[in-house]
């Protein structure tokens, strides 16, 4: 039997510290290539759960913003240097590669609270994660930068309107799959999910990319001569 005293000593144990040295030589590179970012972290985001720092909250939030809006374009800025190394579609990087990295935080977030019990939140995670990129994510980014390219930008909908459609076909998948089961998630909805995933990871590789059924290459070349165009003359001017 527990008496209150080592409860309340379970409660207030601190978390390990990430420098602590790894148990195995086996997490040693993995733990080598974060310690950059631990002392980084460590040193300008405050810990407003340690004693002494509550009040810190809010520059705890605001820098923890700032690092991921930093990160975000960090990765952004290499994906597309990569895209253009390897000759892989912008679409292709967008839709596989940044949209992975950005949504892990949101699984690892649903994955934490689903343990806790709170499966509702992850669901509304999940959901709400996708009204917050298309309204915020994409509405911030065209209100900053419109303005300084004429007031609009080119779209094109060769590629749009089967993301739009595949968006909304996922979207009935889940909730016709979900209310069939009286609402309940079981583990076969996770293999169905994670299948569903995976046919959509061949159709952007196999259909999109090396088989260019939506003719992305040929926009690509277009748009890349377009840009040599307006540069010779300008240089004759």
């Amino acid at each position: 039997v527990m008496c209150a005293g080592e409860e309340k000593e379970e409660e207030e144990e601190e978390d390990p510290s990430p420098f602590a040295l790894p148990d195995t030589a086996a997490e040693y590179p993995l733990w080598l290539l974060c310690l950059p970012w631990y002392a980084t972290f460590t040193v300008t985001v405050p810990d407003c759960g340690k004693a002494g720092k509550e009040g810190w909250y809010l520059v705890s939030f605001g820098m923890s913003v700032f690092w991921i809006s930093a990160i975000s374009y960090g990765m952004v800025d290499a994906a597309a240097n990569v895209g253009c190394i390897l000759d892989v579609p912008e679409v292709i990087m967008g839709t596989l590669v940044l949209a992975a990295g950005t949504s892990v935080p949101d699984a690892l977030a649903s994955i934490g609270v689903a343990k806790n019990g709170f499966g509702d939140m992850a669901v509304a995670n999940a959901v709400g994660s996708n009204v917050f990129d298309i309204w915020l994510g994409l509405g911030l980014p065209w209100l900053v930068i419109l303005p300084s390219r004429g007031g609009f930008e080119e779209v094109s909908t060769r590629m749009l309107w089967p993301s739009i459609f595949i968006l909304a076909g996922v979207l009935a998948v889940y909730y016709i799959s979900v209310a069939l089961n009286s609402f309940k998630l079981v583990k076969q909805h996770g293999y169905m999910y994670l299948t569903v995933y995976a046919l959509f990871v061949v159709y952007s590789i196999v259909g999109v990319w090396r088989l260019d059924i939506y003719e992305l290459k040929k926009d690509a070349t277009a748009a890349v001569a377009v840009a040599v165009n307006a540069t010779n003359a300008t240089a004759t001017r």
